[in-house]
């Protein structure tokens, strides 16, 4: 296992900024495109 994110996952996006603002949102991975 490397730890990489697999197509289909969740992942967790998480980021702040001055005067304390915050945001979040949960987000699924893309498939692999096609070569």
């Amino acid at each position: 296992s490397t730890g990489a994110a697999k197509p289909g996952d969740l992942a967790l996006l998480i980021g702040y900024g001055a005067g304390l603002s915050y945001a979040a949102q949960v987000v699924r991975m893309p498939p692999v495109p096609f070569e």
